[in-house]
């Protein structure tokens, strides 16, 4: 059970939670928090003692930050994604930049994506092929597998033609 602390503000009280409580909230280690801390990413506050404690706004904000890194975003790119919208002087400034390094980021995407669907289309043809290999006595090789004739409706499939080539 989370033993959560408030911070203390007389226009705006809100729930406070320590270092290893937003860790398991947020699926992240203390190790990884420290870290985006020294990044400057998350600005906990410190109680009387020197504890970090964080706001709700930190659970979102380490979310937000796990979306990214799972969308191919770097440390460095959320960072820079994060100062542009603090160190820039106005919000039309703040925007541009930000709008850069996003656009930036679906090229990357969409080529990543254009590659996963080759990929995925190699494999499903590799299987197709494969299935018809089920119950081949012949040991692999690229003359038997280029001349079996299981397969006389198919081309050999390049992939793993290319995989028993080096054999």
């Amino acid at each position: 059970m989370m033993d959560s602390l408030q911070i203390q503000s007389p226009e705006n009280p809100q729930k406070a939670y320590r270092i290893g409580e937003l860790a398991k909230l947020t699926n992240s280690t203390t190790r990884t928090l420290r870290f985006y801390e020294e990044m400057n990413l998350l600005q906990p506050i410190r109680n009387l003692s020197g504890q970090r404690l964080y706001s709700e706004a930190s659970i979102s904000k380490l979310n937000f930050i796990n979306e990214l890194k799972s969308g191919g975003f770097s440390l460095q790119e959320i960072k820079t994604f994060f100062d542009s919208w603090h160190h820039n002087e106005t919000g039309e400034k703040a925007a541009s930049d930000t709008i850069k390094i996003v656009q930036k980021k679906l090229l990357e995407i969409a080529e990543l994506q254009r590659k996963i669907g080759k990929l995925n289309d190699d494999l499903k043809g590799m299987v197709s092929y494969l299935l018809s290999c089920k119950g081949c006595d012949h040991k692999p090789s690229l003359n038997s597998c280029s001349n079996c004739d299981q397969h006389s409706h198919e081309k050999p499939d390049p992939v793993l033609l290319s995989i028993l080539k080096q054999d």
